[in-house]
């Protein structure tokens, strides 16, 4: 049985709070043929479509990249519908926070865990026109795996995934929200979860590799930013284990309870858990859905990135942004 390490001597020391800023552009309002997506927490990008996540909803967003048509929604979970009423959803809802795409064409979405309902995942081919093939889903259990995580991190809560390095590490996201909350990146064998998630078969403390907290600045002095998603650097500059991160400052006192978002942030977070270089977000926004990919020919910019928001309020439509990170980046 792997041992689960938790490397405390990684801790980094806290970074300052970021000067520089980029700004970012709107691309489209997350509009479906029928209402609208509200809460987006995932990002994902095939050669056709852009896959959203909605933590309040039991269905996909997919949209297309290429035209400015309303979205559609895609089924993920069989679960009866969710109440409609803000507080009784929020209870019921299975919080599927971040996902990853596999250059093979799989596609995985997880629970926060922040909640014994939200322990699942949930996994699909995309097909070669570039959509998620609802028919073909598997569910598989997060619930081994996330019990043995919250013995490290007792207000869990599992926010962003990416693939790094090589591809054959998973790495997922532990948000620090709420009193005593602590930032983290925890990293899975990829091929043995990928594995088990084709299968339906649970996800167990085994796949875990290497765990290491991570430091992040308080938005001025009061608010402490906290990890929102990851996103895998285009496969050139993979190679130190690197990957894009966002982070937001809610106000809140626990993992559960939203709270106002003072602004958000988005940078490199090395390997070892330590934070490169970094930029404050505006507008601010609670930047949640990360994507990156190399710059347009001809660009002087380092990455360009796209990104959704969660607005926190379902009467709002989330938002897909994108914008370009200077070249001075590390």
């Amino acid at each position: 049985m792997r041992r689960l390490i938790l490397a405390a001597s990684l801790t980094a020391t806290a970074v300052a709070f970021p000067t520089s800023t980029v700004q970012w552009q709107p691309v489209r309002a997350l509009q479906m043929a029928s209402g609208h997506l509200s809460a987006g927490s995932s990002l994902s990008r095939t050669t056709s479509h852009w896959l959203v996540l909605a933590d309040d909803e039991l269905h996909l967003g997919q949209f297309p990249i290429d035209s400015s048509a309303s979205g559609e929604w895609v089924p993920l979970l069989p679960d009866a519908a969710l109440p409609a009423e803000p507080k009784a959803r929020k209870l019921a809802k299975p919080d599927l926070e971040s996902a990853v795409l596999d250059p093979g064409g799989w596609w995985l979405a997880f629970g926060s865990g922040s909640a014994p309902n939200r322990c699942r995942g949930v996994c699909a081919p995309v097909d070669g026109e570039g959509r998620l093939q609802s028919a073909k889903l598997l569910t598989f259990d997060l619930t081994p795996l996330y019990a043995s995580l919250q013995q490290h991190y007792p207000l869990l809560n599992i926010e962003g995934a990416a693939l790094v390095g090589d591809g054959s590490r998973l790495r997922m996201a532990q948000r620090g929200n709420g009193v005593g909350g602590i930032n983290a990146l925890i990293d899975l064998d990829w091929t043995q979860a990928l594995a088990r998630a084709r299968t339906g078969q649970a996800w167990t403390p085994e796949l875990v590799l290497s765990q290491r907290r991570v430091e992040l600045p308080t938005w001025d002095g009061r608010v402490a930013l906290t990890l929102t998603d990851l996103a895998a650097l285009p496969e050139a500059m993979r190679a130190d284990g690197a990957c894009l991160f966002a982070a937001a400052a809610e106000d809140t006192l626990d993992p559960i309870q939203d709270g106002p978002t003072l602004g958000s942030v988005v940078g490199v977070l090395h390997a070892d858990g330590s934070v490169g270089r970094c930029w404050r977000v505006l507008p601010a926004m609670k930047l949640e859905g990360l994507w990156a990919a190399p710059p347009e020919p001809g660009s002087s910019a380092w990455l360009q990135v796209w990104g959704v928001n969660d607005p926190d309020d379902p009467s709002q439509t989330s938002t897909l942004w994108r914008a370009e990170l200077p070249a001075d980046a590390p």
